[in-house]
């Protein structure tokens, strides 16, 4: 069943003022019920906090024992496949994605400007517009003939906020 949006009609400053004593009340309560909430959560946490230690010790040392394993016997164990199944779990290597890095003592931009020096292809130039700039001088008059003529607007939002004022929630 299809829900109709409902129309919220503007009370008057009396009836503002009361919502936001509502708005406020609850949200102290709220803050109190999180509050107690999470000191929960934390009671629970430090009640299971050991075991869980335990056993991810547990857990880590059998990983390494496995793949130890593993790793010793790779060549008889997966030369066929990149995993086993086995009576629990699924076993194997995983190819990760390539990645680029560089050999120890050798920084990014050295290794920059050796493949400037030897004219690699391996130097990208990235083009972007620059949006702060453009915020920044969007009052200058060549600037707004321009922006029509991009297709950009600067555009400015503003958000309704209500902040309850805590001490005053406390004598109310």
């Amino acid at each position: 069943m299809r829900e109709k949006k409902q129309v919220v009609v503007a009370p008057d400053e009396a009836g503002a003022k009361e919502s936001i004593k509502d708005f406020c009340s609850i949200s102290s309560k709220l803050k109190a019920i999180e509050a107690k909430q999470e000191q929960e959560i934390l009671k629970i946490r430090d009640k299971f906090k050991s075991q869980v230690a335990d056993l991810q010790e547990k857990k880590a040392k059998a990983f390494e024992l496995v793949q130890a394993y593993a790793e010793e016997n790779k060549e008889d164990l997966f030369s066929k496949k990149k995993s086993l199944d086995w009576s629990f779990a699924l076993v194997g290597f995983r190819t990760c994605t390539p990645k680029v890095e560089k050999k120890r003592g050798i920084t990014w931009d050295a290794a920059l400007a050796l493949i400037k020096n030897l004219e690699l292809p391996f130097i990208r130039t990235k083009e972007e517009v620059d949006r702060e700039k453009l915020i920044m001088s969007r009052e200058a008059p060549e600037v707004i003939g321009s922006l029509a003529k991009i297709g950009i607007n600067v555009v400015q939002t503003e958000t309704f906020f209500i902040e309850p004022k805590e001490e005053e929630l406390v004598n109310a």
